[in-house]
Formats: C-alpha cells, sequence, structure tokens
C-alpha cells in the first residue's frame, strides 16, 4: 500500500493495523500514482479531491478508485480528516473576520463553487462540525 508521507491517511493505515511491512512511503501524488501503474505498489490512499485532481490531470485510465469510500474507524470511532486555516493566537479580529466572511461564502454556494475547480465535491464540505467538537 503507498502512503504519500506526512499525510493523515498514512497515520490512519498504520491506525487501522495495517502491517507496516506492508505499507511504502512515497513523496508526493504523481509519484504515488506511478508507483501504482509500475506494479511497485498494489493501491494507493489519499484525499478524494487530491485523487479526483491527480487522475483529471493524468488522464489515467488504467486504475480504479474506490466507489462509495467509508471513512476509517479507528479505536472505535470514525474518523475523518479537516482543512484548517491557523492563525496567531493575538489575531482575534481576523480570525474572526475571517470565519465570518467564510460562514457567508458557505451559504451562498461561493465556498463550494471555488473548492469544486480543485476536485472538491460537497461531500468533502465540513458540514456544520466545529472547531470546538473536533479538539474535544
Amino acid at each position: 500500500m503507498g502512503v504519500i508521507a506526512g499525510t493523515a491517511e498514512a497515520n490512519y493505515v498504520k491506525e487501522s493495523g495495517v502491517n507496516a511491512s506492508q505499507i511504502t512511503v512515497i513523496s508526493d501524488n504523481p509519484s504515488a500514482l506511478s508507483a501504482l501503474q509500475s506494479g511497485r505498489v498494489d493501491v494507493i490512499t489519499m484525499t478524494g479531491p487530491a485523487l479526483r485532481s491527480l487522475l483529471d490531470t493524468a488522464k489515467s485510465n488504467n486504475v480504479e478508485k474506490v466507489k462509495d469510500f467509508k471513512q476509517p474507524v479507528i479505536n472505535g470511532k470514525s474518523v475523518k480528516g479537516y482543512g484548517a486555516t491557523v492563525f496567531r493566537k493575538q489575531d482575534d479580529d481576523f480570525r474572526e473576520a475571517f470565519n465570518k466572511e467564510l460562514e457567508k461564502m458557505k451559504k451562498d454556494g461561493e465556498l463550494l463553487k471555488i473548492l469544486k475547480k480543485y476536485g472538491f465535491t460537497e461531500n468533502e464540505l465540513p458540514g456544520d462540525v466545529t472547531t470546538e467538537q473536533l479538539i474535544k
């Protein structure tokens, strides 16, 4: 199994019980696709948007994407990764302004419109999940 170095997916695979001898750490997404196509690995894992973008760019027709992917269950809990924007602690006003605009973009559909350009679908949006819920 090929995993991209430093990704959440690399951790999920290990935490799901895949033996380290079955994991090949790869430096980047194009190299992972190359490893899969050449038979150096049997499967690769990455985020849905990254995979869609990679396959669109590579125009690859000799690989198959998993349909109906289910989030991994680790320690009895379904896990899902989320992207984030980070601010310095002293930038409360900036963070609040950013969050306010982000919420407006979510509500009027502009955020999804922008993210679709990068391979995201509505399924990858966080929905109503809050930072407070995620850091518990």
